[in-house]
C-alpha cells in the first residue's frame, strides 16, 4: 500500500511541476509520519486510522504552511498529524458544548 501512496504523491508532484516551477519545493512537504505519531493520533481521537491514511501520511506528513506554499491539491493544504491532534483535542474539549448547542437549535 505504501507503494501506491508513493505513486499518488509522485503524480501530484508531477502534475504541479508541469504548471509551476519548483512545485515540489513550494509544497513544503514534511518527512513521513512515524508509527508513534499514528498511535498518538488514534489514541487522542479514539479511532483506528485506515491503512490508506497511514500510507499516505507515511510518505509525507503534511505541509508547513506559509503564504508562498502551494496547496497539494487545488486549495487543499495537507495538515501535519500534529495539527490534526490539536484539532482533535479541540473537538474533544468542546464536544459537549457543541452537542448542547445542536440540541438547542433542534428544539427551535
Amino acid at each position: 500500500m505504501i507503494h501506491t501512496a508513493e505513486l499518488i504523491w509522485q503524480n501530484i508532484i508531477d502534475a504541479g511541476a508541469n504548471r509551476i516551477d519548483n512545485f515540489a519545493e513550494l509544497l513544503n512537504l514534511q518527512p513521513g509520519a512515524s508509527e508513534q505519531e499514528f498511535r498518538r493520533l488514534e489514541e487522542t481521537l479514539g479511532v483506528t486510522l485506515p491503512e490508506e491514511f497511514k500510507s499516505f501520511y507515511s510518505v509525507y506528513n503534511g505541509q508547513i504552511w506559509n503564504s508562498d506554499v502551494e496547496p497539494a491539491i487545488r486549495n487543499l493544504l495537507l495538515h501535519q498529524l500534529q495539527k490534526l491532534l490539536i484539532i482533535g483535542h479541540f473537538f474533544r474539549r468542546n464536544s459537549t458544548r457543541m452537542m448542547t448547542l445542536n440540541e438547542r437549535l433542534a428544539r427551535n
